[in-house]
């Protein structure tokens, strides 16, 4: 379990998922002040008040609604454009940590061509050496809706992820193991010191029973 890079987080509604997490964070935050964190968040900004206690104290990304956002290419233009939540964290996975397929995700993000090789190849390229010591907090529905846009992330893009960072020797991933919340605040501290770490937070069904859990993902059986 020493090599675990994903954690879930899951509990029936107000059974303290953000409290554990804000625990978490607060910690890792004192033992590695060079790394950043994404928050990928939905309407329900449950994300905004650790973002906002985090933000002076380690460099912190809050993707949570519509934002223009400016948009460079490799021919040194720009472009502004608005874009969805969904899409503001694929530019950011893409500019840091994945390429991701610029005719199928990307173009219609940059608002170029699909079909122009001329147009798509502007779009800049992922230099995941450039990446720092980095932390996904996932709370958005977005990614576990049953659409076909939404489950991109999940069936298409966290693969590629894991690809990428196992090759990087960042992530170690898929048996998973449930363990009921007691004592585990240190212990999940240190799996966080990592150069790659992605929290998942979930609700699970109200007839689920009174425990908040914990999924860590491992390479170990």
């Amino acid at each position: 379990m020493e090599q675990s890079r994903v954690i879930a987080i899951y509990g029936k509604k107000e059974f303290g998922k953000t409290n554990l997490l804000n625990l978490l964070l607060s910690g890792f935050a004192q033992q590695k002040q060079e790394a950043e964190i994404v928050f990928f968040d939905d309407s329900r900004n449950q994300l905004e008040p650790i973002y906002n206690n985090l933000k002076d104290k380690l460099n912190c990304k809050l993707i949570n609604k519509f934002e223009e956002i400016e948009l460079r290419f490799t021919d040194d233009s720009k472009k502004t454009r608005k874009l969805s939540p969904l899409q503001q964290f694929y530019v950011y996975l893409n500019e840091k940590h994945i390429s991701l397929d610029k005719p199928n995700y990307m173009a219609d993000i940059y608002g170029v061509s699909k079909i122009s090789s001329k147009e798509y190849l502007t779009i800049p390229d992922c230099y995941v050496e450039r990446a720092p010591f980095t932390v996904f907090v996932i709370q958005s529905k977005l990614v576990y809706l049953d659409a076909n846009e939404n489950k991109r992330f999940i069936n298409t893009i966290l693969p590629q992820l894991v690809s990428v960072a196992e090759e990087r020797g960042y992530l170690y991933f898929p048996m998973c193991k449930r363990l009921a919340m007691q004592n585990r605040i240190p212990f999940l501290i240190t799996l966080l010191l990592q150069p790659f770490c992605l929290i998942i937070l979930r609700n699970l069904q109200e007839n689920a029973g009174k425990k908040l859990y914990l999924e860590i993902w491992t390479s170990n059986p």
